[in-house]
């Protein structure tokens, strides 16, 4: 029985997003004397600490699981899968009726509220779409209310009527995504100056980075927003610490994507699944490894495999029923017994859903 190890390099600075989890706002501010805007946000945190964050720092988590109306009031449940209403004034949302659409809504405690405009502005602000990144096929919009008042949508491509003209008081919109995991949504901003009434200058284009499902917050913690924009540095495939285990495979372990280590991130166990020894003479050689135990739906599968030779075509998919333990923390120690025979090779092969 043989295994092949991962290789493990040195490690490289650590940089992400923080979740914006609570009452959020975003609040651009203009500053006359030089025409510039600066992007900021203002919110209080689940334990009710009054926050000031740049918001190229932050993201919003979502969840891939279904609205809980038995608890409306908690933040922690917004963002969440909802089934678009029937009627073809919900069209705009790019899925048909009855399937489903995840959604930051509308609701006060929502999270990306906008701030009363700054007092150096008069009348309203107006925020322009300039840009959608997310899964392929997906769709954005932004709307309000139950008899939806439709600002911005993408069914129909990106263009000029893709406006939110927002009052001067505190406002807020719902965000509504077509497909679960990473969307980075720009925006510039407009105003009008109080003090002579005229326009100010547009805002440079503004990413707001919304994260949906484990998979897609794992990302947005771990990653910068230019490097979420880079698949060569935050894909699935990419290896940007060069420690020979690819991000998809950090994420599904425990691993840091920018720390070349041959240990876990949060709790310093080893990354790598490992061999087992028969606990009999005779008894099966077992292949043990650690995964998430997902909050959401799973975003990616997992499986033992076995080859006699390495040779391609000859992996097999172990039938033995895994013995699942949970540890705690949110992961499992999952512990697959192997096929009997002589100088066998195994590997743990993980995918993601769509």
């Amino acid at each position: 029985m043989r295994f092949i190890p991962l290789l493990l390099l040195c490690p490289l600075p650590a940089s992400g997003l923080l979740p914006a989890v609570g009452h959020v706002e975003i609040a651009p501010t203009y500053l006359s004397t030089n025409q510039t805007w600066s992007w900021a946000s203002y919110w209080y945190d689940d334990d009710l600490n009054e926050r000031t964050d740049l918001i190229s720092t932050l993201f919003f988590p979502g969840l891939n699981r279904f609205y809980d109306t038995e608890d409306a009031g908690n933040p922690d449940n917004l963002g969440c899968k909802w089934l678009r209403p029937p009627g073809s004034n919900w069209d705009f949302m790019g899925v048909d009726e009855d399937e489903p659409v995840w959604i930051f809504s509308d609701t006060a405690l929502a999270s990306a509220g906008f701030q009363a405009n700054p007092s150096n502005l008069t009348g309203n602000m107006h925020f322009t779409l300039t840009g959608v990144e997310g899964p392929v096929g997906g769709h954005f919009s932004m709307f309000f209310g139950s008899a939806p008042l439709v600002f911005m949508k993408t069914i129909d491509g990106i263009d000029i009527t893709d406006v939110l003209p927002k009052p001067s008081s505190h406002y807020h919109t719902s965000w509504a995504f077509s497909r679960k995991g990473l969307w980075i949504i720009s925006l510039k901003a407009r105003g009008t100056l109080r003090s002579s009434n005229t326009p100010t200058a547009e805002s440079a284009p503004q990413p707001l980075v919304f994260a949906i499902g484990d998979l897609a917050r794992w990302r947005a913690s771990h990653f910068d927003i230019p490097a979420l924009r880079d698949p060569a540095i935050s894909g699935d495939d990419a290896d940007p610490d060069h420690d020979g285990v690819p991000n998809l495979l950090e994420y599904a372990l425990g691993g840091h994507p920018l720390v070349a280590s041959t240990r876990r991130e949060d709790d310093g166990l080893t990354l790598a699944p490992a061999l087992i020894p028969p606990a009999t003479n005779g008894g099966p050689w077992r292949f043990r490894y650690l995964m998430r135990d997902f909050i959401d739906d799973p975003d990616i599968t997992h499986q033992v495999e076995g080859s006699i030779d390495l040779t391609a075509g000859t992996w097999q998919t172990s039938t033995a029923t895994p013995v699942v333990i949970d540890i705690g923390g949110g992961w499992q120690q999952i512990t697959v017994n192997l096929p009997s025979g002589s100088h066998r090779f195994a590997r743990l092969r993980v995918t993601a859903t769509d």
